[in-house]
């Protein structure tokens, strides 16, 4: 007896818009027949009996037929679909600027992406397409000339694609989004590679031991409008310089965490990365300690801004609002702030533009107090202890030109007689 074999397609029976056909084990199963859109779909009434199918056969035409029907669209491409959910942006939740920046993110990913991934369907872009698209805007060379975007403004651009997929997904047009992820530091590596091949230089600068000095100097003898901000930004600029911390870190420090008399910061509650893996305490040494006897000195601080109800103020970004206070001298506390400075940045580039210097920024004197601790011969565990390292790998990998430039320095001058 030969068994039924397995057929793929429905065909037709007496009954109209009743199709039947083998399935993988041989039995017949029957199905109706639905027309939506001129496309023509085969709702499975699972059973094999023929009578029991045209049973079920107008149940399930009448079932199909009263929901609503879909809208048809044709699959827009990516440039079309950007434009439209640019203007169908609203404020909803946002801020009014940044609805502005994400409709000016869509102009840019509109002049400046790729035309091959403009021009594709919604439901085709995959992660490779974004890959490309990553090469083109932010670097390519572009970049290296001035013509390019830095990564934060391509992850920017990154959530305003973002935007369009969810948009997409719930208009059914794609099923989900594209696997793709931005790394910060792959990114960052691979501009470092391609400045380094122009012949730029790949690093960011940092300032030299003389530099440093003429920056505080200039700072604090600056004849601007405002003298005493030019003083409290000299003790920030020194401060940041001999300690090595980050900035974020300096902006959380209170006179609690000071020790004068015994030269010791108490970092516990103001690192800001791996706080359970670094030490709490450090020593200040003499220039970091002068910086902050100066402040201590000029009785400055700030202090929380506090509303109506007695509560302190954040900003949107969840950070305490504070103001410039002055105290008497002698009178700080012990929960005031010890950096008075709120806006340093200016204030140094502008030094560096008088002195003809490249453009420092803040972590730049980070970086200069691990370039100077490093060749001055500490070790390296130490120093990574200092500034807040999770471990000593990470100094190593960053400040290896310095370590083999001390390893050189060292077999040229190691001896067995310890007098010498």
């Amino acid at each position: 007896m030969k068994t039924k074999q397995t057929q793929k397609t429905w065909k037709s029976t007496s009954v109209r818009n009743l199709y039947w056909r083998n399935n993988s084990e041989g039995e017949t199963c029957y199905a109706a027949r639905v027309s939506r859109g001129g496309r023509p779909r085969f709702l499975n009434l699972e059973t094999s009996d023929k009578k029991v199918a045209q049973r079920k056969l107008y149940a399930a035409i009448d079932k199909e037929v009263a929901q609503p029907k879909k809208k048809a669209r044709t699959m827009p491409r990516v440039e079309d679909y950007l434009r439209e959910t640019r203007e169908t942006l609203k404020l909803a939740n946002l801020r009014s600027s940044t609805l502005r920046t994400y409709k000016d993110n869509f102009g840019q990913l509109l002049r400046k992406a790729p035309k091959q991934f403009l021009r594709l369907k919604i439901d085709k872009v995959t992660g490779d397409d974004l890959t490309n698209w990553l090469e083109t805007v932010f670097c390519a060379g572009n970049l290296c000339e001035g013509k390019g975007y830095s990564f934060d403004a391509v992850r920017q651009q990154w959530v305003v694609l973002t935007l369009m997929f969810d948009r997409a997904i719930k208009e059914g047009l794609t099923g989900s989004k594209p696997q793709f992820k931005l790394s910060h530091k792959a990114m960052l590596g691979r501009q470092l590679e391609w400045k380094s091949q122009r012949g730029k230089p790949a690093r960011k600068p940092i300032p030299a031991g003389s530099q440093f000095e003429e920056l505080v100097a200039d700072i604090r003898n600056h004849e601007g409008q405002f003298p005493d901000k030019q003083q409290r930004v000299a003790n920030w600029v020194m401060f940041l310089g001999a300690s090595g911390l980050r900035i974020g870190e300096v902006q959380k420090l209170k006179w609690s965490h000071v020790n004068l008399k015994l030269n010791l910061l108490d970092l516990q509650g103001v690192r800001l990365k791996n706080p359970n893996m670094v030490r709490d305490h450090i020593n200040l040494n003499p220039i970091a300690k002068g910086a902050l006897l100066r402040i201590w000195n000029r009785a400055e601080t700030r202090v929380p801004v506090r509303d109506k109800q007695g509560e302190i103020r954040l900003d949107l970004k969840g950070a305490v609002i504070t103001r410039l206070l002055k105290r008497d001298l002698g009178a700080l506390k012990q929960d005031d702030y010890v950096m008075p400075v709120k806006d340093g940045r200016e204030a140094l580039k502008a030094s560096c533009e008088r002195l003809g210097f490249p453009s420092f920024s803040p972590h730049s004197l980070r970086h200069f107090f691990i370039t100077c601790s490093l060749q001055n011969g500490h070790d390296i565990i130490t120093v990574a202890g200092q500034v807040g390292h999770s471990d000593a790998s990470v100094t190593a990998k960053r400040y290896a030109h310095l370590i083999e430039d001390h390893s050189a320095k060292l077999a040229a001058t190691w001896t067995t007689d310890p007098d010498e």
